[in-house]
């Protein structure tokens, strides 16, 4: 009878845990609501008819830079320079336009308060090729900046003429207004950020360093208002990416004695590449959250249904179930973890010949908190054999950027004029998976941000670097009212930027 009291006790004792933790669950779950409330009501402002098709005309220059040689068109960045100085007479007449290795634009509209520090927005001018053969399978031709259908059509039309030229439109609308800066606005435009950027965006980061500068704010393109990109969350989901992974490429070498291959060794070159390869597929790195994931389950998921609600409101308990299903996913990994892509193989010249060498090219997307060396360290144990050379490849090499807040007066800035632009969207932090050319000026200010202030659908994503790139007529003017109201509200009349 004892021994019977106490199984049941025990087991009471243990209901009651369990209730307990139901309890805790339920209530975090419930108190896990949004905080968005509603953003001042904006000016209504029309945009002109040309804007539109001063984009087209921006399109129709090809700028396109490309690896492995870097070469460059020198003459369609002078003709685009041009292109630039004739259609937006205010902004060239009045501010201050400094060149940087010849193609590198950097603008300044000095501000009235040397108090402030100054605010910078990045774009580049140069964009990617053509791929080769694909020509045909454009609606319209790549460079001919096609207006049709509710869309801009063309190489660029996205990434990344769409911010820089709705920037300057923004920027000549406000100077035929006869607006005046508070505070001063500086505007970069790289030429080579398809290739790397040290000769653009590198080269005036480092002239910023040497003259002491620092910036309120940095915004650079990058993450989307996705529709439909968020799982669980109906309304559409302006990313602005706090950081971003970095980028490492490394080459791994094997050798063997050559000869006939009637008569192999035990493994040859080709042979034990190919087990180095696999096994980096095999043990992917290891998967946590970062901040940046961590803001964005923290501002979305109390949209998102009740299940995913009660995982995000209690991830003291189930934080590790979450990552293991995340690293699980191909959709959902790059978001926990430094992604592993093998992406070149080369070895042998003919079929009847061993081949003395093999390598193969493997491509890092390296998470906040990693560092290259830590990856080629530990790339080094997951292969585990000294015979196979491990080595960087590849001119872009950088390590992740710094995390900005979300708490930054900068970031609730640019959040209420996300928000007053687009009413119907939720605003949240994000990582970015790809690199810009904000990752040259890191340090340079403790609020770098990356938002393209377009709307993108999930069938959209492969068109950026892909066929049949565009830009809905809509959002592109929306995008010209975005950066309006961010320089009105942050450069000529700000706000005190206090953070809290």
């Amino acid at each position: 009878m004892v021994q019977r009291s106490k199984i049941i006790s025990g087991v009471l004792l243990l209901l009651a845990l369990v209730l307990v933790v139901i309890v805790i669950l339920f209530a975090r779950m419930l108190s896990f609501t949004a905080q968005k409330g509603a953003a001042d009501a904006m000016t209504p402002l029309t945009v002109s008819a040309q804007a539109i098709s001063r984009l087209s005309q921006a399109v129709q220059i090809p700028a396109i830079s490309s690896q492995p040689d870097k070469q460059q068109r020198t003459s369609s960045f002078q003709q685009f320079h041009n292109f630039l100085a004739q259609n937006f007479p205010l902004v060239h007449g009045e501010l201050e336009i400094e060149r940087i290795n010849n193609f590198a634009l950097l603008y300044r509209w000095q501000g009235t308060d040397n108090t402030l520090k100054p605010a910078l927005l990045l774009s580049h001018q140069d964009v990617v090729p053509i791929e080769p053969g694909t020509e045909s399978d454009w609606h319209y031709p790549p460079f001919a900046g096609e207006i049709a259908d509710g869309y801009l059509w063309g190489r660029g039309a996205w990434d990344d003429k769409s911010t820089l030229m709705a920037s300057l439109e923004a920027l000549e609308m406000l100077l035929a207004n006869g607006a005046k800066p508070t505070r001063t606005l500086l505007l970069a435009f790289g030429h080579d950020e398809e290739v790397g950027g040290e000769l653009g965006a590198g080269a005036i980061a480092e002239q910023f360093r040497q003259q002491g500068m620092t910036f309120e704010y940095i915004l650079d393109e990058g993450a989307v208002i996705g529709v439909g990109l968020v799982p669980g969350v109906e309304q559409p989901v302006a990313m602005v990416a706090t950081a971003e992974k970095g980028y490492l490429t490394l080459r791994l070498s094997s050798f063997g004695q050559g000869g006939h291959s009637s008569v192999p060794p035990k493994v040859t070159a080709v042979g034990r590449l190919a087990r180095a390869v696999n096994r980096l597929q095999e043990q992917p790195l290891p998967a946590k959250l970062t901040q940046p994931v961590r803001d964005m389950f923290s501002e979305l998921g109390p949209h998102m249904p009740w299940t995913k609600r009660l995982v995000l409101a209690n991830l003291w308990l189930f934080e590790p179930v979450l990552v293991a299903n995340m690293a699980g996913s191909r959709s959902t990994q790059a978001h926990v973890r430094t992604t592993t892509a093998p992406t070149m193989f080369s070895a042998g010249v003919k079929e009847n010949v061993l081949p003395q060498s093999a390598s193969a090219v493997v491509n890092f997307r390296i998470l906040p908190g990693q560092t290259r060396q830590q990856v080629i360290d530990l790339v080094k144990t997951i292969i585990d054999d000294a015979s196979v050379t491990v080595e960087e490849a590849g001119s872009i090499s950088s390590d992740p950027s710094a995390v900005s807040s979300k708490h930054s007066a900068a970031f609730k800035s640019l959040k209420r004029v996300i928000e007053q632009v687009n009413p119907d969207v939720l605003v949240s932090p994000a990582l970015l998976f790809g690199a810009t050319d904000s990752r040259h000026f890191d340090g340079l200010s403790d609020n770098i941000y990356r938002f393209t202030p377009i709307r993108v659908s999930g069938p959209d994503i492969k068109r950026i670097h892909g066929t049949n790139e565009r830009i809905a007529v809509e959002d592109y003017e929306n995008a010209i009212r975005f950066y309006h109201q961010l320089m009105t509200s942050t450069v000529i009349n700000p706000m005190p930027l206090n953070d809290g």
